[in-house]
């Protein structure tokens, strides 16, 4: 069984679900109950391989903006639209038009725990893709300041798990964070990126040789 397979595996499994997703949250965080859902979105989890049979996560750096989530460190993705055929195209349509990077139906493996984002009054629901053929990034500088690939080995690392404050409509907050290449992952992100890391380490014990 290939890494592909492995984590294909381990996503049909039963997933870890919001017990994982609450231990990256604010502490203010509560997971709603998503009874006020404004649109369903969805976000692509994208491993790739860096060279040398090292496998790494794409995440993006916003820009600066007017909305809920400017400046912050995120997964490409975005809301679902009339013309998706489904939330899978969803992602990866969203992941085309910010940074230019082709995913495939069949680079699709799975998906995790969907998130409701209070805030904006989200369903997000993560796709995770693996793509296998190399093409280059076209980044949407409107949308996107740049990317940050880190490798699964990084992220199997718990000490990239730390604590740090943010400011959030005049007032600070104290947040478990990601800590990435001189970023803080945090919020929704985090949170789903908690899970998926979860999910990892449970492939990387059945199947070490993959890793």
């Amino acid at each position: 069984m290939d890494f592909y397979q492995a984590l294909k595996e381990g996503l049909s499994f039963p997933l870890p679900g919001a017990d994982y997703q609450l231990r990256m949250a604010p502490k203010h965080r509560k997971l709603d109950l998503p009874s006020q859902i404004r649109q369903n979105a969805a976000v692509a989890i994208v491993i790739r391989n860096s060279g040398n049979d090292m496998k790494e996560v794409i995440l993006t750096k916003r820009q600066e903006y007017q909305g809920y989530h400017s400046g912050q460190v995120s997964f490409p993705g975005g809301k679902e639209e009339s013309g998706d055929i489904s939330l899978v195209h969803t992602a990866i349509r969203e992941t085309y038009e910010e940074i230019g990077l082709q995913l495939h139906p069949d680079d699709f493996v799975g998906k995790l725990t969907p998130l409701f984002i209070p805030v904006s009054k989200f369903m997000v629901y993560p796709m995770v893709f693996i793509q296998l053929h190399a093409m280059e990034y076209c980044i949407d500088k409107e949308e996107v300041a740049y990317l940050i690939p880190v490798s699964i080995d990084q992220l199997l690392n718990h000490s990239l798990i730390q604590t740090t404050r943010i400011l959030i409509h005049d007032e600070w907050i104290i947040t478990p964070c990601f800590a990435v290449k001189n970023e803080y992952v945090w919020g929704a992100t985090a949170m789903i990126l908690s899970e998926f890391v979860e999910v990892l380490h449970r492939v990387k014990k059945k199947n070490p040789d993959h890793f």
